[in-house]
């Protein structure tokens, strides 16, 4: 049997960071929007070493992904991965001491028993990318991670990297009506409903029934937004899924919500 740890340590606007641990006790962390001392305090709380971090890998350049990047780098002595572009875009104070490990779509970047996965994806900062990072087994069958949140709308990468995934980190970021009729700008409201700002918990649920990932047991909703957005609507957008039994796993889908105050449970994900 594999098995895979998985945690939220933070997701939304105020800062991100998704956790990935092997059995070997290889983690990699996706993404570091908030400072060390903040992502190690969340860490221990659920009994993680944050000095098992062999690896950061960043989505894109906007702040709450990068914010703590060079802190928690510089701290602990670890590398970064990140595509050209949005290494050029992100300001200098995010940027470690060390040089960066240069990603790009389509790249497969090996980190102990892990391999990440790179594809680009509709985002309004330069070259954005998700990662799927695959746990890699020698007598058992592998298992997909899905980081896939800043997300403007479905995209070829996207739909192909989730047709495999074990298990989400997916964003569902605004409830369009709350979003019409909330308190920010016109401008706002456009760029955060276009295909490069964020999806809806309508749009995300139904990339997902078009997609039908056919090993999916475990689905976090992510990054989801303070002011246009709730935890139970977000959940209820996605109530025909819950708990479904996957045939190929007999497994039903569990469906929960990231928190961007607190660390969520740190989940098992396992394939026979």
């Amino acid at each position: 049997m594999s098995t895979l740890s998985v945690c939220s340590i933070a997701s939304g606007s105020n800062g991100n960071a998704y956790y990935i641990e092997h059995p070997d006790g290889t983690a990699i962390l996706v993404d570091c929007g908030i400072g060390p001392r903040l992502i190690a305090k969340r860490m221990q709380s659920r009994n993680i070493d944050p000095r098992k971090v062999r690896a950061v890998f960043i989505t894109h350049a906007h702040s709450d992904h990068v914010r703590g990047l060079k802190p928690f780098c510089d701290r602990y002595n670890v590398p970064y991965y990140i595509t050209a572009g949005a290494h050029t875009a992100c300001r200098s104070y995010y940027l470690p001491t060390q040089s960066p490990r240069i990603v790009s779509a389509g790249s497969v970047t090996p980190v102990g028993s892990f391999l990440v996965h790179c594809f680009e994806k509709p985002h309004d900062s330069p070259e954005s990318c998700s990662f799927r990072v695959e746990g890699v087994f020698a007598d058992g069958p592998n298992i997909n991670v899905g980081v896939f949140t800043d997300i403007g709308a479905s995209c070829p990468g996207l739909v192909e990297n989730m047709a495999v995934c074990d298990m989400m980190f997916y964003e569902s970021n605004y409830d369009e009506e709350m979003l019409r009729k909330g308190k920010y700008t016109p401008e706002l409201k456009r760029r955060i409903s276009s295909g490069v700002g964020h999806l809806s918990n309508t749009e995300a649920a139904n990339i997902l029934r078009q997609v039908n990932p056919p090993y999916l047991q475990l689905l976090i909703l992510s990054h989801l937004s303070a002011d246009n957005n709730h935890p139970i609507l977000a959940l209820r957008a996605f109530d025909e899924f819950k708990e479904v039994v996957n045939p190929n796993t007999s497994k039903p889908l569990v469906i929960r919500h990231a928190s961007r105050f607190d660390p969520s449970e740190l989940f098992t994900v396992t394939r026979e």
